[in-house]
């Protein structure tokens, strides 16, 4: 399994773990949200589960799971503010969610083969990178946080 976790700012970020030296078809992400981190996590079966993790009570809850149109999960990102998260998958699709909300966003179609891995960021919060199995690699410019569109 891995776990990324993206801290909320002027916090310092838990230790890394990630798989070990085998792979590990499940994947977990989570972001800072109101009320505590939020994540997200899927694997290789067709469902998305969603849940929130409160550090200072010790209390992890799960929220719900959305169940998808075909299954294989690869990886999951969550941009800071937890309100974008991206989910690559085995049909070469990445989906866009709101993840506090736990809502989709849309679909986006370009790998050939399956999508093993997405990235949040950017300097504005509007950036997404995509791998796939196919060899390529595509940067997309997604849903820029407010204060980006503000300034």
């Amino acid at each position: 399994m891995s776990l990324v976790v993206a801290p909320a700012e002027g916090e310092t970020p838990p230790p890394a773990t990630g798989s070990g030296p085998t792979p590990d078809p499940t994947s977990a992400a989570g972001g800072q949200g109101g009320g505590g981190w939020v994540g997200m996590s899927g694997s290789a079966d067709s469902t998305l589960g969603f849940f929130r993790v409160d550090a200072a009570a010790g209390r992890l809850e799960f929220l719900g799971s959305q169940t998808l149109p075909s299954a294989g999960i690869s990886d999951i990102a969550i941009r800071r503010d937890a309100r974008v998260a991206a989910t690559a998958h085995w049909d070469g699709r990445v989906r866009l969610w709101h993840a506090r909300k736990r809502a989709p966003l849309g679909v986006l179609r370009y790998h050939s083969k399956a999508a093993a891995a997405v990235a949040l960021g950017g300097a504005r919060g509007g950036l997404l990178a995509t791998g796939g199995r196919d060899g390529a690699v595509a940067v997309w410019s997604v849903y820029a946080t407010p204060q980006a569109r503000d300034g």
